[in-house]
């Protein structure tokens, strides 16, 4: 018995089979990840080396050899291409396509800071790769309006807005844009710092060990009561960066050596609205998470922010957003598949007036759409522009592929033959012709 002949003769079987893929389709669709573009991950990884006043060769002999010669122990490297020129190197490692590339770096990064140490002083080291998700990762651009000083709004974003909107469920950071952030300068005198036979590589070091962030050490017991211990070493005044130790054994301080003062960091980017000044915050959220929802729950953060600092002047505004061109896709994978089913209706009961062979296709391009999305979340796919366009091609594909089967059907009904044996018969005529048609297509 043929496919067709089974899916007749068994109606209520085949019924029950498609409301259990459309149920769990359903299912399938509001668990499909929105993004604006498909993940696709580049299999290559990039190794930067940076030392100054060092020559192309002594950066080639010194570092690009040494780091190669590791890297090719690693699995699954291909190719590496590497160039040097004066100050700095570069390697980019191409792995197979098959390789796990999170793991590939971390590896790849483990390998390169065992090799920190022999490598010239003072050189740095940079392992990053690419991806789509990078592209994708930033959802939204807002820009913070208000009356004052343009670095007192950006210590007010940093304070007060920055925590309310990474807050959100789904948001990994939001970074701010523009204004000047208030900062500690920290000018070393260089004859003095020469006549100590030091660097500003022993004085970072040591500022570094200085100021510690909180870290847990552990817990003490007193008898039934359990106390955390941490340790905490950051910075809270001036006075205390210039009593750092720099060299133990004279002992030198600090401020023996360096002018310490408040200032303000080098402003390297600016954020204008309309041609005025403002504070720009950029909002990137979890390469999982749901890329309208996210929106959803930032715009909804930053109603409830305008309202809180509205006495204050402070306006929160949307510059832009990748959930407007995501939703304005999936209105138009609606729009198509509304315009597809009603020409397809028109069509049919033009040409067949009569309304069941009408009510056919309207459940099957649902029925075919919620198939879809089951495959699509079993092969970990995702909603994006690209998978919404080919949606709305295949709701086109699905109209006219239905209009040919009930036409050829609606055919031999009417030479009097029964309703079963005319669906099994035209529906076994031109399936081949309509699985070849939508093959090469």
């Amino acid at each position: 018995m043929t496919l067709t002949g089974f899916s007749v003769s068994r109606p209520v079987t085949t019924t029950m089979f498609f409301l259990a893929l459309a149920i769990l389709g359903v299912i399938s669709w509001m668990r499909l990840p929105l993004q604006l573009f498909p993940e696709l991950i580049f299999p290559e990884v990039f190794v930067t080396f940076n030392l100054n006043g060092a020559s192309a060769e002594q950066i080639e002999r010194e570092m690009v050899i040494v780091a190669e010669g590791e890297i090719g122990k690693l699995d699954g490297v291909q190719v590496m291409e590497s160039s040097c020129r004066a100050n700095s190197g570069n390697i980019r490692i191409s792995y197979a396509p098959d390789t796990d590339m999170k793991f590939a770096l971390l590896q790849l990064q483990n390998r390169m800071s065992r090799l920190q140490s022999e490598f010239p002083e003072r050189t740095r080291v940079n392992v990053q790769r690419f991806d789509s998700s990078d592209l994708s990762a930033t959802i939204m651009q807002l820009n913070v309006l208000g009356d004052g000083d343009l670095n007192w709004l950006r210590e007010f974003s940093e304070e007060k807005i920055r925590p309310e909107l990474e807050a959100v469920e789904g948001v990994v950071s939001a970074q701010i844009l523009g204004g000047r952030r208030e900062a500690i300068e920290i000018i070393v005198d260089p004859l003095t710092l020469q006549a100590h036979q030091l660097s500003l590589t022993d004085v970072r070091n040591r500022l570094n060990a200085a100021n510690q962030r909180r870290q847990y050490l552990g817990r003490v017991y007193n008898g039934s009561q359990a106390l955390s211990v941490s340790m905490h070493e950051q910075f809270d005044d001036l006075k205390k960066i210039g009593e750092v130790v720099i060299k133990p054994d004279i002992p030198l301080h600090l401020g023996d050596i360096a002018n310490i003062r408040y200032g303000s960091q080098t402003q390297t980017d600016f954020q204008r609205v309309n041609g005025k000044p403002s504070i720009g915050v950029r909002i990137q959220k979890d390469d999982e998470a749901n890329l309208i929802e996210v929106s959803r729950l930032v715009e909804t953060a930053i109603e409830r922010i305008n309202k809180d600092f509205a006495s204050e002047e402070i306006e929160l505004v949307i510059s832009n957003s990748q959930a407007e061109m995501m939703e304005g896709a999936l209105d138009t994978l609606k729009q198509a598949a509304m315009v597809g089913v009603a020409l397809g209706l028109f069509v049919l009961f033009l040409f067949l007036r009569n309304l069941r062979f009408v009510v056919v296709l309207l459940l099957a391009i649902p029925a075919s759409l919620l198939v879809t999305f089951n495959l699509m979340y079993a092969w970990d796919l995702s909603l994006n522009v690209l998978s919404l366009c080919g949606l709305a091609l295949a709701v086109g594909m699905l109209t006219d592929n239905g209009i040919v089967v009930m036409e050829n059907i609606f055919k031999h009904f009417e030479l009097g033959k029964s309703p079963i044996e005319a669906a099994r018969q035209g529906t076994e005529e031109v399936s081949r012709a309509v699985l070849a048609a939508t093959a090469t297509t």
